[in-house]
């Protein structure tokens, strides 16, 4: 976002959602939290937490809070956990049970030829996310993994990709469009 431009939220409604946090990238201070009622991913901000005095939330932790619209999407605001001690300790437990599931997988899938749709693109900062045909896991995807002569890439789009491991966590690389068939 430019300085000069202001961030707009539109509350849709008064109702609170209960969800679990999917992912949260502590040195960014964002991450993403899925909404138990449809499955939905939202976008959340270490802001909308500090109120709490966390500074990071753990992935599989059950929060509640309220949707906002912004400008880049569907945002999570005023996140509270659930049940702080309960939620801790699940967390701990799910935390253990993820990565020893994620580390076995990712080994044997690293590098290897996947397809995907695009679910979100942010055009001015030139990063998204394909939900993977595989499992319908969302993948972290950026504009400089685009092959081909791609600059950017549109919701809805198929797309062939290798993942790759980043400092950051697994992220999608030589990206392709899915030719259509005709």
């Amino acid at each position: 976002m430019k300085k000069n431009q202001v961030k707009t939220y539109k509350t849709l409604t008064n109702d609170r959602h209960i969800g679990i946090v999917r992912k949260f990238i502590k040195t960014r201070g964002f991450g993403f939290i899925t909404r138990k009622s449809d499955g939905a991913d939202l976008f959340v901000h270490s802001r909308s937490i500090r109120h709490t005095g966390l500074e990071s939330l753990e992935e599989g932790m059950e929060v509640e809070f309220l949707e906002v619209q912004s400008n880049r999407g569907a945002e999570a605001k005023d996140v509270r956990i659930v049940n702080k001690t309960d939620s801790i300790e699940n967390t701990q437990n799910q935390k253990k049970d993820f990565d020893m599931i994620n580390d076995s997988y990712s080994n044997t899938k690293l590098n290897e030829q996947e397809t995907g749709i695009i679910k979100q693109w942010n055009k001015e900062r030139g990063f998204g996310f394909v939900r993977r045909a595989l499992n319908g896991k969302d993948l972290f995807v950026h504009a400089k993994s685009l092959k081909d002569g791609l600059r950017e890439l549109e919701i809805g789009q198929q797309i062939q990709f290798r993942i790759q491991q980043s400092e950051k966590g697994e992220e999608a690389s030589n990206v392709h469009l899915l030719k259509k068939e005709q």
